[in-house]
């Protein structure tokens, strides 16, 4: 059986997120602010898609979208529930919402993409709708991070171009 050595860019990078995480909790939390799950699954998407910049304007639309959406879906129910029942109006609604979510991806994929898919699913786990608060963790959150871990791979690489080109010179 072989070792599993650690990498020391990875073992920088987890404690670069862990503590931007951090320091993010203990800043929102002084402002009443305890979902911060929409930034970090905006770091999530954003490292998982490669860290390129290029995504950031489909990941943070489509997760706006996608609050809206789960938004929408409440006050659509509380709306047709009277008429339709609690069951059904919650089946329509989201068939409906999960059919434009991916229908609509042909004419914008920027605003209807799998990021707004996974940010409606998550807001539906919550009872209550906090849809304010987690567009603001979302921007607010979403930038601090993004600003930090893209900040630090620009150091990482920076510091690997010039260690090659000390080497070069040898």
């Amino acid at each position: 059986m072989s070792a599993v050595k650690l990498k020391g860019t990875t073992l920088k990078l987890g404690v670069v997120v862990a503590s931007l995480i951090c320091v993010m909790l203990f800043t929102f939390s002084t402002l009443g602010i305890h979902d911060v799950w929409p930034a970090s699954l905006l770091l999530l998407f954003f490292l998982e898609g490669g860290a390129k910049g290029e995504k950031i304007k489909s990941i943070f639309s489509g997760a706006t979208v996608g609050l809206l959406a789960a938004l929408g879906l409440f006050h659509g129910v509380e709306l047709l529930a009277p008429l339709l029942g609690l069951q059904a109006s919650i089946y329509s609604l989201v068939f409906l919402a999960i059919f434009f979510l991916i229908v609509l991806g042909d004419l914008s994929h920027t605003l209807f993409n799998n990021y707004a898919f996974c940010y409606f699913t998550v807001a539906l786990i919550f009872p209550e709708q906090s849809t304010l608060k987690w567009l603001f963790a979302l921007y607010a959150g979403g930038a601090f991070l993004l600003v930090g871990v893209t900040y630090f791979i620009s150091v990482i690489h920076r510091t690997k171009r010039l260690g090659e080109e000390s080497v070069s010179v040898r």
